[in-house]
């Protein structure tokens, strides 16, 4: 929820298919063509046990400012990408580009008194066909495939 009188900027809606995390991870990439690198990103992080979205982690929790206590069921719920959890099936995800991803949170809390734990995880993947495939038992592809997940925290 945003306060009265203020606004939300999302500097890189996921939406809009991270317009500039793309740009800038395929502009550090070397030893092979940026093109040729499949990413994708999604979020992970709690649910309450209505179903809401960026909720905080299980417990009781007593807010810092307000003295407001808010107890929490919820459940952690991992983000996916071609219908996996990058963080334990990253060898079965696909390596192409436009793949499909569940978020199962969000870069902005709904509240002003949750202890909002989410992560972002980055994968990243490329076939690369190595020279002299298919000589001496050298496979044709090679699938590299990489996953970085970073913990988010609300801020004000």
């Amino acid at each position: 929820m945003v306060p009265a009188g203020f606004s939300v900027d999302y500097c890189d809606p996921y939406e809009d298919g991270w317009p500039k995390l793309t740009p800038h991870t395929k502009g550090h990439i070397f030893g092979s063509p940026p093109s040729a690198v499949h990413l994708s990103a999604c979020w992970s992080g709690y649910v309450s046990d209505t179903g809401q979205p960026d909720a905080a982690p299980p417990g009781t929790y007593t807010h810092p400012v307000t003295g407001t206590v808010t107890v929490s069921n919820s459940t952690w719920e991992p983000c996916l990408i071609d219908g996996r959890d990058p963080s334990a099936e990253l060898g079965t995800i696909s390596c192409a580009g436009g793949l499909t991803r569940t978020d199962s949170a969000s870069n902005l809390s709904d509240s002003d008194v949750a202890n909002v734990a989410n992560r972002v995880t980055a994968y990243l993947c490329y076939r690369w066909q190595p020279p002299l495939a298919g000589f001496l038992l050298i496979p044709a592809e090679v699938v590299l495939r990489a996953s970085s997940t970073e913990a988010i925290e609300r801020q004000q």
